[in-house]
């Protein structure tokens, strides 16, 4: 039975029960496989999830209802096929950006994966900070990362997958805490780990470098993190074809790398005095030795927004085709594309992302209000420069589904961003809607002037 998957572990249990008393030693061995092929099961975790939104759903739906037959018989997650399957849907709600979904579960298995200990409470605990980083509660993912470290006693070359995962998750929460030196320490021990550089490492060293070089107004090593991004591009091309969303990742990453050289490079000519670039740190000095990245080559600030402008708009059609046009991920893309387009005065295409981004923003779970209020702003900016109510008509339908929601008593607003966000509506309503429409935006126009 060593490496067998669960359904064939289930099948040899079910014929040892026929043939076997339960007191049998036999029958306490089946019982030990099916756990461990039910701990390690990650069938539905693998999928790519790269059919569309409307593909997407129909298989998580399909996989839910199988799920739940399971969960109906065995009565609950007590169970370790249950709770196995449970684990491995969490994989499935985390790829489709369904959190809430993966939240409940892992309320519900936690506790009973830590009383079983070992593997169990390692995968939780895995999928436990992954849920709490996509909720923006980093704090809490990096504590249970932290016990997730103390739990694993394999020395790192002999669990290199493990720990190669392990310190790429504590990576992501450092760098989330705004602790990139901390964070960059970790992603180099992934490749340090594994000996070489792969596109993963390439990738996440460089955006963490990046991040550094934006804080500190360093052109140089922002130049540098960008290649080494770039490198990761056709290797990830090369190693995983058929990853269109993680293509799609990596190319965002580089286009933000071009968009912020774009900035440093229009300062640089507008005579903006740049303060001093911080001096680089050991660990920084050792991650560009060992990335062996060479710089992206110096260029106009047009230049540099044209690139970007490439990779913003490569990354939203993939987003948009493999993740579906409500997709978290094409929504955030679309948004960067917008700005990018408002830099390059191409303010009609701008609208068209923008009309996207506010879609997305306003159709969540919990409407995204920072992002609203900013994505809504920016497209009345291009209104002004094109004084043409009718590009600010598609929105409107958005809008007015979005009002209603903003009045509920359970949407917190600590940034204070709905009467901002209300005042636009109404400046849009009221400039390009139709008679009602056109008068609810004037009430709201009066609001905020009264307020």
């Amino acid at each position: 039975l060593e490496g067998v998957g669960l359904d064939a572990a289930l099948a040899v249990r079910r014929s040892v029960e026929m043939l076997l008393p339960r007191q049998h030693p036999g029958v306490a061995k089946v019982q030990q496989a099916v756990e461990k092929a039910a701990v390690l099961r990650r069938d539905w975790t693998d999928e790519e999830f790269q059919d569309g939104e409307d593909g997407n759903a129909q298989r998580v739906k399909h996989l839910e209802d199988e799920f739940g037959a399971v969960y109906k018989k065995a009565g609950g997650l007590d169970d370790v096929v249950s709770l196995g399957m449970a684990l491995d849907l969490v994989g499935v709600y985390l790829k489709n950006y369904k959190i809430a979904k993966a939240d409940a579960i892992v309320k519900d298995a936690l506790p009973r994966c830590r009383k079983r200990g070992g593997v169990w409470l390692i995968k939780a605990l895995n999928h436990a900070s992954t849920v709490r980083m996509k909720q923006q509660r980093h704090q809490e993912a990096l504590v249970m990362l932290r016990e997730l470290e103390s739990l694993i006693h394999f020395d790192p070359s002999e669990a290199v997958e493990l720990y190669d995962m392990l310190y790429r998750n504590l990576g992501m929460a450092l760098q989330s805490l705004n602790k990139p030196e901390q964070a960059l320490q970790y992603f180099l021990k992934c490749a340090t780990l594994k000996g070489v550089a792969t596109w993963w490492d390439l990738w996440d060293c460089g955006y963490c470098m990046a991040s550094i070089a934006f804080a500190s107004n360093n052109a140089d090593l922002l130049r540098r993190a960008g290649a080494s991004i770039a490198d990761a591009v056709p290797l990830h091309l090369q190693a995983e074809p058929g990853e269109f969303v993680m293509h799609a990742k990596i190319c965002q990453a580089l286009a933000d790398c071009y968009l912020a050289l774009s900035t440093m490079a229009k300062d640089a000519l507008d005579g903006a005095p740049a303060p001093d670039a911080a001096a680089a740190s050991p660990e920084m000095e050792n991650a560009v030795a060992f990335l062996a990245a060479k710089a992206l080559p110096i260029m106009t600030p047009e230049e540099y927004l044209e690139k970007a402008e490439e990779y913003y708009v490569k990354a939203h059609r993939l987003f948009t085709d493999h993740c579906g046009e409500t997709n978290d991920l094409a929504g955030w893309c679309a948004a960067a594309t917008a700005l990018c387009l408002v830099q390059m005065d191409k303010h009609t295409a701008a609208l068209q992302y923008l009309q996207h981004a506010v879609y997305v923003y306003s159709c969540s779970d919990i409407p995204k209000l920072q992002q609203l209020r900013t994505n809504i702003a920016l497209a009345l900016q291009c209104h002004n420069q094109l004084q043409d109510p009718a590009r600010l008509a598609p929105f409107i339908p958005h809008l007015d589904a979005l009002l209603g929601r903003l009045d509920s008593p359970l949407l917190q607003d600590p940034e204070g961003c709905i009467p901002q966000i209300k005042r636009d509506i109404g400046i849009i309503l009221a400039t390009a809607g139709q008679d009602a429409q056109r008068d609810r935006g004037l009430d709201l126009l009066s609001k905020a002037t009264h307020l």
